[in-house]
């Protein structure tokens, strides 16, 4: 993962298909990830933050 500070355009890297933005992540997967990783990585942004 790769801290997003806002200015980088997100057209520069398309080496992702996916890009999930959730509690202050941003998060970008090829579209060839595991589903049950994608799977897992839902269920954890679903937990509250500690």
């Amino acid at each position: 993962m790769i801290p997003d500070n806002g200015t980088t355009s997100m057209y520069l890297d398309n080496s992702h298909t996916i890009e999930i933005e959730a509690k202050g992540l941003l998060i970008r997967m090829n579209n060839t990830v595991q589903p049950m990783l994608l799977k897992i990585l839902m269920e954890a942004l679903k937990e509250p933050v500690c």
